[in-house]
C-alpha cells in the first residue's frame, strides 16, 4: 500500500552562507528587520535594487558578467580592464565612466 502512496516533501529555502555570512548572521539579520526600522528600511532599499535587477536582460546581464573573463578587477585598485588606466578616486570622477542601471535593457 505505500509503494503507491504519493509523499510530496516540502522544499525550504536556506540562506547561503560561507564567506562573508554565516547562519548566525543571517537570524540576526532577520530579528533586526523584525525589530529595528532602520533595518526594514535598508532591507527593502536593498530588495528594490535586487527586484530592479531582475528587470534586466538574462542576455545582457550574461554579456556584462561574461565579457568580463580574464579580466583582473581589485575594487577598482587594479584600474579598466580594457584600458589599462587608473579609477579615479573621487565619485564624481567616476560617474561618467558607468552606464546608469536604468539605461540597460529590460525584459520583455
Amino acid at each position: 500500500m505505500l509503494g503507491s502512496m504519493s509523499i510530496k516533501e516540502e522544499t525550504v529555502a536556506v540562506p547561503k552562507s560561507g564567506l562573508y555570512f554565516t547562519g548566525k548572521d543571517v537570524q540576526q539579520a532577520r530579528r533586526n528587520i523584525e525589530i529595528y526600522p532602520w533595518a526594514r528600511e535598508k532591507y527593502e532599499a536593498l530588495r528594490r535594487a535586487c527586484d530592479e535587477h531582475l528587470q534586466l536582460s538574462d542576455e545582457h546581464l550574461y554579456r556584462v558578467v561574461l565579457g568580463m573573463k580574464d579580466a583582473t578587477f581589485a575594487y577598482g585598485i587594479s584600474g579598466c580592464p580594457k584600458c589599462g588606466q587608473p579609477f579615479p578616486l573621487e565619485l564624481e570622477d567616476q560617474l561618467g565612466m558607468f552606464s546608469s542601471i536604468s539605461e540597460w535593457p529590460r525584459k520583455p
